[in-house]
Parts: structure tokens; C-alpha cells; sequence
């Protein structure tokens, strides 16, 4: 679902997506990023699953991410990215994780931060599902299926806290 606020900003499932600005290219670009979880029954016991999706070329598994707009919180940011690339919709749980800083064969060095998001609906139709697959792992499975060091210590600092 898509349409024009009359602002020149457009509209995708109720997240506002804002023009993109430029910035200085020797500044860090900044990242925001979810940590989409939900809670299982598996084998009688309560587990906790990760949800990864697979990168724009398919051959890697990573957690939802994206740029942060002026015009939106950090918060939001994540939310919009976790929505436009996993198609999922949640409620973010305590504070920012991070900042992760790494190097980025297109944008230089990189600072990410993490939101822990509690998965309300995942979507059948988002505007990134014919580019990205999704699958539910145990937080295990996460860290070893997910490529970068970065993000694996980002899924282990959340194990701790989730």
C-alpha cells in the first residue's frame, strides 16, 4: 500500500519514508537496525526464535537495516527498515544496543544500532519480498547462519538481555 502525503513523502503501511538527504562522504553513515524476535512452543518449552532475512544478492543471512532519514526518529528508522525488508511488524523493547561500528564495501565505515523488536504480524506482501527470503532461527542458529562478526556479537549481547 502506497501513497503521497501531499508532502512529497511517501507512505508504506502506515510508516512515513522521507526523502533521503545527503551527507558529508567522510562521515560514518549511520545504520539502524532490528533484532526481530518472537516467542515459540517447541517441545513443550517456551524458545526464542530470530528472525534473519537474506541480503539483496541471496548468498548471505543478516538482520533487517537501513539509513536513518532526518526526519525520523532512530526508532522509527528501524521499525521502517524491518518492515520494507522482513515485512514485519512489531513493538521495539528497551534501549538502543551499540553502537557497532564496521567497514562497508560501498559506504566506508559504518556505525549500526540495535532495537530488540517483539514481532506482532508478519506480512504476506512487503515492498522487499521478491528480493529477500525470511526465515525463524533459535538464537544459536543466528549467530552461526549470520555473516557478519558485528552482527553475531549484537545477537549475543541481546541472548543476555532478552
Amino acid at each position: 500500500m502506497q501513497r503521497e502525503d501531499g508532502k512529497g513523502s511517501e507512505r508504506k503501511a502506515d510508516v512515513v519514508l522521507f526523502p533521503s538527504t545527503s551527507s558529508s562522504p567522510s562521515a560514518p553513515r549511520h545504520g539502524h537496525r532490528c533484532i526481530p524476535i518472537r516467542h515459540v512452543q517447541k517441545d513443550g518449552a517456551r524458545a526464542l526464535e530470530i528472525l534473519l532475512i537474506s541480503s539483496k544478492s541471496g548468498n548471505l543471512l543478516v538482520l533487517p537495516k537501513g539509513g536513518w532519514e532526518v526526519d525520523e526518529t532512530l526508532e522509527a528508522a528501524a521499525a521502517r527498515e524491518t518492515l520494507e525488508e522482513a515485512g514485519v511488524i512489531g513493538d521495539l523493547e528497551g534501549a538502543k544496543l551499540g553502537p557497532y561500528v564496521f567497514q562497508s564495501k560501498s559506504n566506508g565505515v559504518c556505525k549500526a544500532f540495535m532495537y530488540i523488536m517483539r514481532v506482532k504480524e508478519e506480512l504476506d506482501e512487503w515492498p522487499e519480498r521478491e528480493a529477500r527470503k525470511r526465515g525463524w532461527y533459535s538464537v544459536e542458529e543466528a549467530v552461526k547462519l549470520c555473516k557478519w562478526d558485528w552482527m553475531k556479537t549484537a545477537l549475543n549481547e541481546a541472548k543476555e538481555i532478552i
